[in-house]
């Protein structure tokens, strides 16, 4: 009768210092075979008795994937044997045949990975896509590149690849991304019959949240900020947030992709929601406009940048740094070199939306309004009310612009 049996092979000595753990198949004429199970380790994080991993930060995967295979050879061994086939094969016909069936399997159409990678395709909003993007190569980091099918993501390999990304100091929040990302490909694919239902593992692993602190100003704060004679290569970017702020609070992405202005206002189709969105441009507004005029867009943003994305990175940076200066000596006793104390070391442009949002709600105005103003909403009722009432947000926009000018007229909204 063939036995089945997993050991770690260590005849030869790597220089990473990790062997392969292997499952050694020993036949009825004492011949045996060797099938690799693609986990590499070191000698002391292999129980030889117990055979298992041990001491690794991917024990709990590293043990599933070793189990699974090593049942699915002895699946394939057993079938082999009530056949007959086992006895009338040679050790290497054997072992050509056990493969061929691991790989059948492995390829079949339950490969978690080939349908996360089917799945991020299949998103057509190039945020949503990279943000897949990502997780599919943790994944990949975690796994060493290995094959996942969806029996093995389980609450233990879950749990598991949650502590490697502890471990690597990755935020909660940026993990929650992951695990929804993770989540809805495994939704999906119940939804279309090729993951059990019952095997399903997030009815037990929760998805940790972790409360973020609201990120804005005081009007005192932004009035601050907005008069602070900071250095003449600050200024654009220091314009480039209070324009945001004058607009609502407009996206970044909208904002360089805006194209001209008609009768008054900006109207464009807000990147995260699809929804057509309208902002009257105040006297403000169009004063830091004019200074950054582009030629194929309504700012120079994009007609310097490939990706906004690269722009708003060094706008975010020179946010921070808007502050106090102190000149110091470098290292041969010049004084030249910046030492640079930002007033808000935390701010970015997204803090201009929760700035302008926090500000208005302190001046009383509905909520409703608000939330018309920032583009919020999305029900069909909504939609009717806000085209049918663009007047308030133009009320809104003007009285909280009023507000941080320091006037105290009441528009009525």
């Amino acid at each position: 009768m063939a036995t089945v049996s997993l050991y770690l092979d260590t005849r030869y000595e790597r220089p990473d210092g990790l062997y392969l753990v292997k499952i050694k198949v020993s036949l009825p004429d004492h011949r045996n075979i060797q099938i690799n199970t693609t986990i590499r380790i070191t000698s002391n994080q292999w129980d030889k008795d117990r055979g298992r991993v041990i001491i690794h930060e991917n024990k709990l995967d590293y043990n599933n994937r070793i189990s699974y295979k090593l049942n699915q050879v002895g699946r394939i061994v057993l079938d082999m044997e009530q056949s007959g086939e086992l006895y009338r094969s040679t050790p290497a016909e054997t072992k050509k045949q056990i493969e061929e069936e691991l790989g059948r399997v492995t390829s079949a159409d339950n490969s978690f990975i080939d349908y996360l990678r089917k799945f991020t395709e299949s998103k057509t909003k190039r945020s949503t896509r990279e943000s897949y993007e990502m997780t599919l190569a943790k994944i990949d980091r975690y796994t060493n590149g290995a094959s996942l099918r969806f029996e093995s993501i389980t609450f233990s390999w879950l749990t598991g690849f949650q502590k490697y990304m502890d471990d690597e100091g990755l935020s909660i929040n940026s993990q929650s991304i992951m695990f929804r990302n993770i989540r809805s490909a495994f939704n999906q694919a119940i939804n279309e019959d090729k993951a059990d239902l019952n095997a399903y593992p997030f009815r037990k692993f929760k998805i940790r949240k972790e409360s973020t602190r609201k990120r804005s100003l005081t009007i005192e704060q932004l009035r601050q900020f907005r008069d602070y004679d900071c250095e003449e290569s600050q200024r654009q970017y220091r314009d480039i947030f209070m324009l945001t702020f004058y607009l609502a609070g407009i996206n970044a992405v909208d904002l360089f992709g805006l194209k001209k202005i008609v009768n008054g206002c900006v109207e464009y189709r807000r990147a995260k929601t699809g929804r057509l969105y309208t902002i009257k441009v105040e006297p403000e507004a169009m004063e830091i406009i004019e200074r950054y005029r582009g030629k194929n867009y309504l700012l120079n943003i994009l007609d310097r940048y490939k990706d906004y994305r690269n722009y708003l990175h060094r706008l975010n940076k020179n946010l921070q740094e808007i502050g106090p200066v102190d000149i110091i000596k470098d290292k041969v006793g010049k004084m030249r070199k910046k030492a640079k104390t930002g007033l808000f070391p935390e701010l970015s442009t997204y803090w201009a939306r929760h700035t302008f949002a926090t500000i208005a709600a302190g001046l009383d105005i509905p909520k409703e309004t608000i939330a018309a103003t920032l583009g919020h909403g999305g029900t069909d009722v909504t939609d009717i009310y806000i085209k049918f009432d663009q007047k308030k947000i133009d009320r809104c926009i003007r009285r909280v612009i009023d507000a941080v000018n320091g006037k105290t007229e009441n528009h009525k909204i």
